[in-house]
């Protein structure tokens, strides 16, 4: 059955679109399914600094995944923004380190608090 969901078109490099695919694979994912979950993560942590009101400390740089490095992630937890499981998936794919490692650093750094069933955190 054909999903109601709205449609995006988008164009990028080639090469981009190689490296989806490698990662999507990876996953045992569908590109459209590793995208969908990278913007949802993006998305949820733009509202979470923007509902409290946080904001950027002007010495930390806009990153991107095209520069998104073992660096970029020290300066993203250094400035104390909680890295998105993307963001750590892209360093350990890019840096050879072990993923798992890595979330468990992101996690003791910044536990997320959980959800109960009345929307109390």
């Amino acid at each position: 059955m054909p999903s109601k969901k709205p449609k995006v078109m988008i164009y990028i490099d080639q090469e981009k679109l190689d490296y989806l695919r490698e990662w999507a694979e990876k996953e045992h994912r569908s590109v459209n399914n590793l995208i969908t979950m990278l913007l949802d993560e993006m998305i949820t942590n733009h509202q979470q600094s923007s509902s409290i009101g946080m904001k950027k400390p002007t010495e930390v740089m806009e990153i991107t995944s095209d520069d998104l490095d073992a660096a970029a992630l020290l300066q993203l937890l250094a400035s104390g923004k909680r890295p998105t499981d993307g963001e750590v998936l892209v360093v350990a794919n890019e840096s050879g380190i072990d993923e798992e490692e890595l979330l468990k650093l992101r996690e003791r750094l910044f536990p997320q608090r959980k959800k109960t069933g009345n929307g109390a955190t």
